[in-house]
Parts: C-alpha cells; sequence; structure tokens
C-alpha cells in the first residue's frame, strides 16, 4: 500500500514538472493562469520540504498506518 501512495505522489509531481516545463516554454501563450502555476509550484516545493523533514524524521521508517 505504501509503495502505491508513493508511485501516485511522485506521477503527481512528475505531471506538476511537466505541466510548467509546457508552460515555461509557451510562454505568454500558456493557458495556465498565475494561480494555476503557483498551485504547480507549491506541490513541486512542499513535496522536497516532506522528503526532507522525513530523512530528519526518527519515525521514517515506520509506516503511516
Amino acid at each position: 500500500m505504501i509503495l502505491t501512495e508513493n508511485r501516485v505522489e511522485m506521477n503527481t509531481i512528475n505531471v506538476a514538472k511537466k505541466k510548467l516545463e509546457m508552460h515555461y516554454a509557451k510562454g505568454v501563450k500558456s493557458e495556465l493562469s498565475i494561480f494555476e502555476v503557483a498551485n504547480l509550484m507549491d506541490l513541486i516545493s512542499n513535496k522536497a520540504a516532506v522528503e526532507q523533514m522525513e530523512r530528519r524524521s526518527i519515525f521514517f521508517g515506520f509506516s503511516k498506518n
């Protein structure tokens, strides 16, 4: 179950990164609003912050159940 959760999270992050790459490539012709871009950037940066916090946590090896 944990592997599935990690896979879904990584897919979400990868999709967000691809959307941002497409937004950057299109420039002013992008369909994304500034709020959507900010949401995608938050999603990516928060994932990095959570991973860093998990590495420091003493409960990193335990299940989330």
